[in-house]
């Protein structure tokens, strides 16, 4: 695997390992290599021991804003510092801090250079906060690269379905499933949305598990979308942010951050739906 462009299949064979156990293998990934069609592929196919498939669409629940600042962030200031770093670390960006929700191309030029000066400093942590107020932390002594962390506002601990941002991510979710819905269109097996919360302001009501016993936004989310997709079987949730760095054998380090689960390497995949006549997709 390369980089980057695995960081999806990381996702996949992660989740893979949590429903098998490890007794898996992939089929195909159909996205990339199957012939381009109206409404898209899944991006992964995959057979267990007992030869039965699961089709995974892998994608992240994010506010449109933050995921813009994502792409920015990646492009101004990690690619400039790739390969140039002592370490893979972490920039932790408040979108609270920076005014409009915004980061000119200036300020990102800013941050790579007083980045660089500390590198080049006698600091040996070589982390805490910057003058921009981003928080810059090392994760692992592996690699040579940046991955920004855009946290965005903090949802209520009660977020409620008419609050403003519950609203923008409802939209997402429903573009998202409808999307997957049409990408699984003519598969068949265990047809399965994985859904990235990592960053989505969402974590208070996913560690409080309100998308259980009839309670919480994503539930009530789901139950509504459920009804109107044909070709998809489970949705389930995928809360961490992961993050591979190359290592000086070339081989790939994983690394875990902002996330309270950052020691299990097993993952966690709680369903949040699944059709009504599925079997539990359970190892």
């Amino acid at each position: 695997m390369e980089g980057d462009l695995d960081l999806e299949l990381n996702q996949g064979t992660n989740f893979m390992h949590w429903i098998t156990l490890g007794d898996f293998r992939l089929l195909e990934r159909p996205d990339r290599e199957c012939i381009s069609r109206k409404g898209g592929h899944p991006d992964f196919r995959f057979e267990d021991k007992a030869g039965k498939e699961y089709v995974i669409e892998y994608t992240r629940l994010l506010q449109k804003t933050l995921r813009n600042l994502e792409y920015f962030a990646e492009s101004h200031i990690a690619s400039p510092l790739q390969g140039k770093l002592p370490g893979t670390y972490t920039l932790e960006i408040m979108v609270d801090h920076i005014g409009r929700g915004w980061i000119t191309v200036e300020a990102a030029n800013l941050v790579v250079s007083e980045i660089m000066r500390l590198m080049q400093s006698d600091i040996q942590s070589k982390t805490g906060q910057l003058s921009s107020g981003f928080n810059l932390h090392k994760v692992s002594e592996d690699g040579s690269r940046l991955v920004p962390w855009l946290i965005g506002p903090t949802l209520p601990a009660e977020l409620r379905l008419d609050d403003p941002l519950a609203r923008e991510l409802e939209k997402e979710f429903h573009d998202i499933v409808q999307s997957t819905d049409r990408k699984l269109d003519g598969y068949t097996g265990a047809r399965i949305l994985l859904l990235g919360l990592s960053q989505s302001g969402l974590d208070r009501e996913f560690h409080a598990q309100r998308f259980i016993n009839g309670q919480g936004v994503m539930l009530t989310w789901a139950d509504n979308e459920g009804k109107a997709v044909k070709n998809l079987d489970y949705i389930y949730l995928e809360p961490g942010i992961n993050v591979w760095s190359g290592s000086s054998d070339n081989l790939h380090v994983k690394v875990f951050a902002g996330h309270k689960y950052t020691e299990s390497k097993a993952g966690y995949y709680p369903i949040l739906w699944q059709r009504p006549g599925t079997p539990t997709l359970l190892h």
